[in-house]
């Protein structure tokens, strides 16, 4: 649960705009649980998805109510610049920022990342929500599902825009990295028939450092290794 104030912050937020809610899923270990949980407590026939660590731009919320009008799903655009220092962007990347994305070697599915996803209620409810048990990469489950099952693809919506808060440290980043790699695995267990280049002879020690490696690395350095001794000449590398 939160620590921060959020509750507080909701709750006062709520008492004067009756259209927000506060709901409590007590002893809650998942990201999808909570969006289950919101998703059954609202009324809306168009669903956002986001995470409370990151910001809405203004219009964000405007521009993906537009697109759910003429598409079933969409992704809006993550800033990673916003709210990071440049080393953590140079570490992670900058995915979702031109279009939805693809997992290397993975199905032929689009999908967007969980803190910048819209959909209607009815594309929800298709697929039974979010899956509770293969961890963080419930998104890209959700999506590969959708897509599967109903067809529907996220539209990529340019002008919504998501401002994402990496993790500030390495061991954040490197902590990150392991959790996307074990959930990843749950996932193409999943979609194994889907999977044109199946990893399950990889032991997860393995996936974690490669994933620890995407994240870490960015594409024009790998192959060209070289001495880092600080985090500055670890950003630039």
């Amino acid at each position: 649960g939160s620590a921060d104030g959020t509750r507080e912050i909701v709750e006062s937020t709520a008492a004067a705009d009756l259209r927000l809610r506060l709901v409590g899923v007590p002893g809650s270990r998942s990201s999808a649980q909570a969006v289950n949980a919101a998703v059954a407590a609202s009324r809306g026939r168009g669903l956002v998805y986001t995470h409370a660590d990151d910001v809405l731009a203004p219009g964000c919320l405007a521009a993906l109510h537009d697109a759910l009008r003429r598409y079933p799903m969409a992704a809006a655009r993550l800033d990673h610049r916003a709210l990071n220092p440049a080393w953590t962007v140079s570490f992670r990347g900058i995915d979702q920022t031109t279009d939805v994305a693809h997992w290397p070697g993975g199905p032929p599915w689009p999908f967007g990342y969980g803190n910048a996803l819209a959909a209607r209620r009815e594309v929800h409810e298709a697929v039974g929500g979010w899956d509770e048990t293969v961890g963080c990469a419930a998104d890209m489950d959700f999506c590969f599902r959708v897509a599967r099952d109903t067809g529907a693809e996220p539209a990529f919506v340019p002008d919504a825009v998501v401002r994402y808060r990496h993790r500030r440290t390495l061991a954040g980043t490197l902590r990150q990295a392991s959790a996307f790699a074990v959930s990843e695995m749950a996932v193409q267990e999943r979609h194994r028939d889907a999977w044109p280049e199946p990893q399950r002879s990889l032991a997860v020690s393995r996936i974690v450092v490669r994933n620890a490696r995407r994240l870490l690395v960015p594409d024009a350095a790998r192959g060209r290794l070289a001495p880092v001794r600080t985090r500055a000449a670890l950003g630039a590398w």
